[in-house]
């Protein structure tokens, strides 16, 4: 069989809710730019989630990614 390459500048893993069974993935991606590196987060299969549920789900991991970032940007700086 074809042996696939890792990218060492992917890191992706599972994440489940507590007191859910829906599991979504969350990829974090370096990429080198002319200004220095971008990192690109992506949390999907959010949809897995049943009807308002992922609508709840998708605005509560919004805010709560948007705290983590906030937090990297300060302590890089």
């Amino acid at each position: 069989g074809e042996v696939k390459q890792s990218n060492p500048y992917v890191l992706e893993y599972t994440w489940i809710v507590e007191n859910t069974n829906v599991e979504t993935t969350v990829t974090w991606k370096l990429e080198t730019v002319t200004e220095g590196t971008k990192l690109h987060l992506e949390h999907s299969g959010i949809s897995n989630y049943a009807g308002d549920t992922a609508i709840a789900m998708f605005e509560s991991f919004s805010g709560g990614w948007n705290g983590c970032i906030n937090q990297l940007i300060d302590y890089l700086k």
